[in-house]
């Protein structure tokens, strides 16, 4: 008996496995900076210095976790795509939410809610296109 499809699973789900722990690494690299960064008070020299550690920590975190859950080929973005696409999505949503809260800072955002409520809209309109895209291309074709 051939083993080799057997084999090449088993690698698929690794991948996945270690592209989900190297997401979920970074997402809690930046939490931890974002939290230490928010804590840190104080005017002196070791507070400043612990401060922007932790603020460039988290948004290092963020600009990584982004770039690496990009679908590009050979990412951990495009294995966790190929493999769990609720497991990508909810990567993709709890980033995007963390880097919303850092990115929006203690203020808040000065977006009208509007504004935002028609981004969201754009992005979860663009999300049901890509989704649906293959499908509807396959159906296509197949006629």
């Amino acid at each position: 008996m051939d083993t080799a499809a057997m084999r090449l699973g088993n690698g698929v789900a690794a991948c996945a496995r270690s592209a989900t722990w190297r997401s979920v690494t970074l997402l809690v690299l930046a939490a931890v900076g974002w939290v230490v960064h928010s804590v840190t008070a104080g005017s002196g020299f070791t507070a400043s210095l612990v401060s922007e550690f932790a603020s460039t920590l988290c948004v290092g975190g963020l600009g990584a976790l982004v770039v690496t859950l990009l679908p590009l080929r050979g990412s951990a973005g495009a294995a966790l795509a190929a493999v769990s696409r609720p497991r990508y999505g909810a990567l993709e949503a709890v980033a995007v939410g963390l880097a919303a809260a850092v990115y929006s800072g203690p203020t808040g955002t000065h977006l009208p809610l509007v504004a935002w409520a028609s981004a969201v809209a754009v992005v979860v309109a663009l999300a049901a296109a890509v989704l649906l895209w293959p499908r509807l291309r396959g159906g296509a074709s197949a006629s």
